[in-house]
C-alpha cells in the first residue's frame, strides 16, 4: 500500500513541539506505479552491448507493449555517457516484465 500525507504540528498536544500525521491517500502500489510512472531508462555499457542483447531487449519490448516511455542509456568506461529515447517503443512495465529484466545479467534499470 501507498499511503500519502501530512506531518504537522499537533493541535491538542500535551507538549509543544508533538507532531501528528493526517492521512491524505492509500493507494494499491499497481496503482502508483500506473499513475505516476512516466518511463523506464535501461542502463547499458557498451563493453556489453552485443547484437543478441539488442534483439533480446527489443523482443521484449515487442511483448511487453504498453503506454510507459523506454529509454536507453549507453555508458563508456571513460565516463562518457548517451541517452536516447526510444519513438518506436513503449512497454508495460509489469511485474513480469521487471522481473524478467533482473534476469538479465548486464542490464540495469531506473523508473521514472
Amino acid at each position: 500500500m501507498f499511503i500519502k500525507g501530512t506531518v504537522e504540528p499537533r493541535q491538542w498536544g500535551k507538549d509543544k513541539g508533538d507532531l501528528q500525521f493526517k492521512l491524505q491517500s492509500i493507494q494499491w502500489l499497481s496503482e502508483v506505479r500506473d499513475k505516476y510512472l512516466q518511463a523506464l531508462t535501461l542502463d547499458l555499457y557498451s563493453d556489453n552491448l552485443t547484437d543478441e542483447l539488442v534483439e533480446e531487449l527489443s523482443a521484449l519490448a515487442e511483448k511487453y507493449k504498453g503506454q510507459k516511455k523506454l529509454n536507453v542509456t549507453i555508458r563508456n568506461d571513460k565516463g562518457v555517457k548517451v541517452v536516447m529515447y526510444s519513438s518506436n517503443y513503449q512497454i508495460d512495465v509489469s511485474n513480469e516484465f521487471l522481473k524478467y529484466l533482473d534476469l538479465l545479467e548486464n542490464v540495469k534499470y531506473r523508473i521514472n
